[in-house]
């Protein structure tokens, strides 16, 4: 991309002011970025308060346009009209790197054919509208689908403005912008929400009260349905988008602005033909930090994954209908939790893939055994979810930390690497790795001379890594992941200690996490993964297919995450229900049959049980292919990497023995 990064958002009369000023503060504080609020003219345009704005730039002088951005109000309704406006949306959208929207301004890029087959976000009161277009709802305050980026209601405007920034130009930054602009937000009240907030449109005294967008949408049908009728050519298109037109009346009357659209013949929709799936839809879940320290080793990429494994699915059985729903956890248990008992209580979700975060998954897990619901985990390395909190309906998909560290621990040991120092993470997976690397190292009569345990997310390592320099031990073994090992990589570096006397060992490490710190950063470091993308051609051709969609080769975890839910669908399939019991029966009795773990089957602890590898980072040199890291040292059989069920502390295998 040559020149400065040109970003549009729309001004049009009645525009909601902050729904266009939040964006337009966070993007102009941007170094080498050119912003242009865009109309048809250059004169003042009233917007939905006091406050006049002024075009930049008009639509006949306007640049191709890297981001374009539609924000809401109450002037929605005639966009959604205006064919200058839709056609302007169209032109721009076909080079255009992001498309973008806040609050009712997704409706506009709708109304212009611009996000069917997409998922979207809205304000809260017109969620109803956007099936209309072909849009899936989603009730994300940011909602990201390829290069469709939608916020949700006015000030997620800036949520969705500095997500897209971290995308751009980093998270640093994102986060830069962010404090300068001291955004931290403490409402008084928890009334931000319909979930949350006790008032409701219409009952409070003293606030304006004006129909948001919904007009819009009922002519800019009927304007189709009057071109239909004029043409005398579509009867059959015209009574679909009728009854389209009725179906969202349906919905209005049940909202709070009780408006109420008098419609003529009505198209009965077909009925699906999933009558055995509740909600005639099975609903997944995929939960994970989207954002945050580990989110380039899941995060959105676990999204991609969960979608192309639904796609494959359909291609098979397209009469089931699918759909998924996103969340970020933030990396905090009570989060997590709160997400998905919502998820199983209100929101008919069925089952819950990937979590990758130890803490969350313990919580996520006691929730799912209470209800009785479904989770398959997929970079979660703590052995708790596998013993002694297991259970029937929590599988192990990826790995635990037996896995990770049994095998390389025992080699390394037997090379004379016999005194170990770690720095691991302050949570559930750091502080479980390494009591599980000091139960190994003490069985082949090496030594732990200590360990030290640091925040999630912490930025400065130089005083675990004198400590771990000062206990002379032969190996410091890294038990971290994501932003956290890329860091302690690279000022390990900084520090000298790749040219002293003791080897550097991470515990967990992704592909991103390579990639991250560059090869020559990375260069020897030996790690334990329970999928390469480069193993054979099953695995370069899933890879390749995931590049065109996420720009980076998948890692394991994201892997695990397709394999997961296109096992879980021909299960739910095989047993021609979403109930519980029965689609575990199947999972547990058919073999995986895809690229990552070909013939895998859960074993009685629930751990899908399939081979490892210990890999190494090339030289630099040796990187003939991009994202081409590895070498593959050895492979570790399935019967090798798994702790024996003799020893296993799942109170299943007791309740299955009795």
């Amino acid at each position: 991309m040559s020149g400065p990064l040109q970003i549009g958002l729309l001004v049009f009369p009645r525009v909601t002011q902050l729904d266009l000023t939040g964006p337009a503060q966070v993007f102009s504080s941007l170094p080498d970025v050119t912003v242009h609020l865009i109309w048809k003219r250059i004169e003042p345009v009233p917007s939905d308060s006091v406050i006049a704005l002024t075009p930049t730039i008009t639509f006949a002088d306007c640049p191709q346009l890297d981001v374009i951005c539609v924000p809401g109000g109450y002037g929605t309704d005639e966009l959604m009209l205006d064919e200058e406006v839709l056609a302007f949306l169209k032109a721009q959208a076909r080079d255009a790197k992001y498309l973008t929207s806040v609050c009712t301004g997704s409706l506009v890029l709708g109304a212009a054919g611009l996000l069917k087959g997409y998922r979207a976000a809205t304000h809260w009161t017109t969620t109803d509208a956007l099936p209309l277009f072909g849009a899936e709802v989603s009730r994300e305050r940011v909602c990201i689908d390829r290069n469709r980026m939608t916020g949700g209601g006015i000030t997620a405007g800036i949520d969705f403005a500095l997500t897209l920034v971290s995308m751009l130009r980093g998270r640093a930054a994102a986060e830069m912008i962010q404090l300068r602009m001291e955004y931290n937000p403490v409402p008084p009240f928890r009334a931000g929400s319909p979930d949350t907030g006790r008032a409701r449109a219409g009952e409070a005294s003293g606030v304006r009260q004006e129909s948001h967008s919904s007009g819009g949408i009922a002519r800019r049908f009927e304007a189709i349905i009057a071109d239909s009728r004029r043409g005398a050519r579509a009867e059959g298109k015209m009574v679909d988008h009728v009854g389209a037109l009725q179906s969202w009346r349906i919905g209005l009357c049940r909202s709070v602005f009780g408006i109420i659209l008098t419609l003529g013949p009505v198209a009965f929709a077909e009925r699906s033909l999933a009558a055995d799936f509740s909600g005639d839809v099975v609903r997944i879940g995929i939960i994970n930090d989207q954002a945050g320290p580990l989110s380039d080793l899941a995060g959105p990429g676990s999204v991609v994954a969960a979608k192309m494994a639904v796609q494959d699915f359909q291609k098979v059985a397209p009469g089931l209908k699918v759909d998924i729903v996103v969340a970020d956890h933030q990396n905090k248990p009570d989060i997590g939790a709160q997400i998905v008992r919502k998820w199983f209580d209100v929101d008919g979700v069925d089952m819950v893939a990937d979590v990758g975060n130890s803490a969350v998954a313990l919580a996520i897990q006691s929730i799912a055994r209470d209800k009785n619901r479904i989770v398959i985990y997929s970079a979660v390395g703590t052995t708790e979810i596998g013993g002694k909190q297991c259970s029937r309906a929590g599988l192990m998909w990826l790995h635990d930390n037996y896995n990770l560290v049994a095998g390389s621990v025992r080699k390394l040991v037997s090379q004379g690497y016999d005194s170990w120092f770690f720095i691991a993470s302050d949570y559930a997976f750091g502080r479980n790795m390494v009591e599980v690397s000091q139960r190994v190292l003490a069985a082949t009569g090496a030594k732990s001379l200590g360990a030290v345990f640091h925040p999630l997310g912490n930025a400065d390592y130089s005083s675990f890594l004198l400590q771990a320099q000062a206990s002379k031990a032969k190996v410091v073994a890294f038990a971290n992941a994501g932003e956290q090992l890329v860091t302690s990589m690279k000022q390990w570096n900084e520090f000298g200690m790749n040219m002293g006397p003791q080897k550097a060992v991470a515990e967990l490490m992704f592909l991103t996490d390579v990639h991250a710190m560059g090869a020559e950063t990375a260069k020897g470091l030996t790690t334990v993964t329970a999928w390469y993308w480069a193993l054979n051609e099953a695995t370069r051709a899933f890879a390749q297919r995931f590049y065109k969609l996420h720009n980076a080769m998948p890692t394991a975890p994201q892997a695990a995450v397709y394999s997961a839910v296109l096992h879980y669908l021909r299960a739910a399939a095989a047993a021609g229900t979403d109930e519980t019991n029965a689609v575990l029966e199947k999972l547990r009795s058919m073999p995986v049959d895809d690229f990552y773990a070909p013939g895998a089957r859960l074993r009685a602890d629930n751990k899908l049980v399939h081979d490892f590898y210990l890999v190494e980072v090339k030289k630099p040199a040796d990187v003939k292919v991009p994202w081409d890291y590895y070498n593959v040292v050895e492979t570790i059989p399935a019967e090798e990497a798994y702790l024996p069920l003799s020893q296993s502390e799942c109170p299943l295998l007791k309740t299955s023995q009795n």
